[in-house]
């Protein structure tokens, strides 16, 4: 199944992001990207699809990652008002932000097609 490079540095940025959420005392190591990866490729195989998609990824990161997420205490009283399910969409969110998907950059791609 194939993995574009601009899926696989974002999953490999967002995972890195996932230590730098506030509130997070331990976030996701390099492991935890190499699994988000795979599970990416097995998601999209059991799709019908011989390639990954930034759904895939964005769909599977709280599933892959989100067991290996340690908060810190005031992160955890700060959001006592929500649900774990909550929390964790938080989170994700935060690391999105931190992580954007990346997109092509299809004017280097058309100038070099061009010249």
């Amino acid at each position: 199944v194939y993995v574009d490079d601009l899926v696989q540095r974002w999953i490999i940025r967002l995972v890195r992001a996932s230590r730098d959420v506030e509130g997070v005392a331990v976030g996701a190591s390099v492991r935890g990207s190499l699994v988000l990866e795979q599970t990416a490729r097995a998601w999209a195989l059991l799709n019908d699809r011989g390639y990954v998609i930034p759904e895939d990824v964005e769909g599977l990161f709280l599933p892959v990652v989100g067991h290996r997420i340690v908060f810190r205490p005031s992160f955890l009283a700060e959001t006592r008002h929500l649900s774990a399910h909550e929390t964790m969409e938080r989170f994700r969110s935060q690391c999105i932000a931190l992580a954007p998907r990346l997109e092509p950059d299809w004017r280097s791609d058309t100038a070099a097609t061009a010249g």
